[in-house]
């Protein structure tokens, strides 16, 4: 029985050691990922500060606001290349960004769709989509960053 105690407490450390690189990788990950996610956000920032100031330019003509809507395009192109090209530290985290990545996409459909409009009544219906798309977005960023803070 002490041997068999002996040999608990002695797998029971090294398993703990083993752990701690792998909990310290994850952490360093997760970091790294936290650092990527906030450059991209500066970006995503600056793309929709030039289009409204291009799209202040139009005089509210639709035509004109849907040509600026071209760099909001590239913008949501460059995130989702940027978090597929992530290396997340856990599934967890890899879901997360799956849920933002599919989100993202599917406002970029909708920008596409907005883009061939061919009647002002037909883009404003069009912008309305992805205004809606836009702002399911934010509660999938704040989840996914959440669980790379708490990422083991």
């Amino acid at each position: 029985s002490r041997a068999f105690a002996v040999v608990a407490i002695v797998l029971g450390v090294a398993l703990s050691l083993f752990d701690i690189p792998v909990a310290l990788g994850n952490r360093a990950q997760a970091q790294t990922a936290v650092a990527h996610l906030d450059a991209l956000q500066s970006r995503s920032t600056e793309a929709d500060v030039k289009f409204h100031a291009q799209v202040q330019g139009c005089a509210s003509t639709w035509r004109c606001v849907d040509k600026g809507t071209a760099i909001l395009e590239r913008s949501l192109q460059t995130q989702i290349a940027t978090i597929e090209a992530i290396d997340f530290p856990t599934g967890l985290t890899r879901h997360d960004a799956d849920a933002l990545a599919l989100a993202l996409r599917k406002e970029l459909s909708a920008m596409s769709r907005m883009q061939g409009a061919g009647t002002a009544q037909t883009f404003q219906g069009d912008l309305g989509s992805v205004a809606a798309l836009t702002r399911q977005l934010q509660p999938l960023a704040l989840k996914l960053q959440e669980d790379l803070r708490s990422a083991p």
